[in-house]
Parts: C-alpha cells; sequence; structure tokens
C-alpha cells in the first residue's frame, strides 16, 4: 500500500537491524520514515556504510535522497541532545493527522499534547498503542535490546491511521490497531 510511513526506534547502534526494518519496511509500503530516537547517530551511520558498498554513480545519488525520506529525533542520552538544528521532537501530517515524534514522552509540552492527535515515541520494549482520551502513543517497540527487534508501518484508511507492527523476520507482532482520529477544528497556539 502506497502512503505508508515506516517507524523505527531505539536501534542503539545495530545497524544490520536498522537496514532489515527499512527494507522490510519498504517491501511493506513505506515510502517515509519516523526515527524515533535511541541512537540518533544509527540513521548517519547506516546511510555511510551504504555509501560504501555502493558501487554505482546511481546509488550515489538513490542515497543524497534517502536521507530527506527520514524524520528524526533526537534521545536525552544522546551527546547531540539540546544541539542547536537537531529536535528532540518533530511534527509532521499523515493526512489531516497531525502527529509528533519524540524519544522520551517527558519531552512533550503542554501544547504538544493540545494539538497532536497521535505521538510517535521510543523507549518501548515491545510494539503497543496507548489511547489516552482523544490522543494515541504509538510506539514500533525496539530494534535493539529486546526479546523481539520489532518495527513499525503506519498507514492512512479513510482519514484515520492503521499501525501495524513486524519483527524484522517479517512476521506480524501483535493483530495491528486502528486509530480512530477525532475530528478536530482548531489547533491551539499559546
Amino acid at each position: 500500500m502506497a502512503d505508508g510511513i515506516g517507524v523505527l526506534a531505539d536501534s542503539g547502534g545495530d545497524l544490520d537491524a536498522f537496514g532489515a526494518a527499512y527494507e522490510l519496511l519498504v517491501s511493506r509500503g513505506a515510502e517515509r520514515f519516523f526515527f524515533a530516537g535511541g541512537c540518533y547517530d544509527d540513521l548517519d551511520l547506516w546511510i555511510a556504510q551504504k555509501r560504501r558498498r555502493a558501487s554505482q554513480p546511481s546509488d550515489a545519488q538513490a542515497l543524497l535522497r534517502l536521507e530527506t525520506k527520514f524524520v528524526r529525533v533526537c534521545e536525552r542520552e544522546s551527546p547531540r541532545y539540546g544541539d542547536p538544528g537537531i529536535g528532540t521532537k518533530a511534527l509532521d501530517m499523515l493526512g489531516a493527522v497531525l502527529c509528533c515524534i519524540v524519544h522520551d514522552k517527558d519531552d512533550l509540552s503542554r501544547d504538544d499534547l493540545l494539538n497532536a492527535s497521535v505521538f510517535f515515541h521510543g523507549g518501548g520494549s515491545e510494539p503497543k498503542v496507548v489511547q489516552i482520551g482523544p490522543r494515541f502513543f504509538v510506539t514500533p517497540g525496539r530494534l535493539s535490546g529486546a526479546p523481539l527487534q520489532t518495527c513499525g508501518l503506519v498507514e492512512p484508511v479513510e482519514g484515520n491511521l492503521r499501525f501495524s507492527a513486524f519483527c524484522l523476520d517479517g512476521q506480524p507482532s501483535g493483530e495491528g490497531w486502528l486509530l480512530v482520529i477525532p475530528r478536530r477544528s482548531k489547533i491551539s497556539i499559546r
């Protein structure tokens, strides 16, 4: 299915798991990716690894475009946490749904909680969706350091979102979740 968003978190330096998750999510229809931290530099290191392995000039061009497909945030444990230009959270629209990507939910502000409907975060040991009032907190689980290495896929479904989680061997992890998004008419900015 087109328009899918791959969701990865907590790679912990495991570039093989990062690459396997990317390939799995692309095969499932992901065109863009949310990397909810857990080792901020892993995206750079993974792309550098792919550059070293590239053999054709066309591969180099594809790698230049690859980084632009990712929205990523920094985790508190990173030495880059707090650097200007590196965010601890990011906002993105999935259709008409405002989403916030963050590694640590403690980095969310009151305005984030008032405005966004879906929060993608790291730090979860397994894939999970928790609904609190009209908001959804979604974690894809961990690529490293958990009993199962998992990632997730978000797809638009008739104004709502479907989140599915997968083990790196392609097997589903859980039954999948439909996030029924309440319709809002305004955004609060203070």
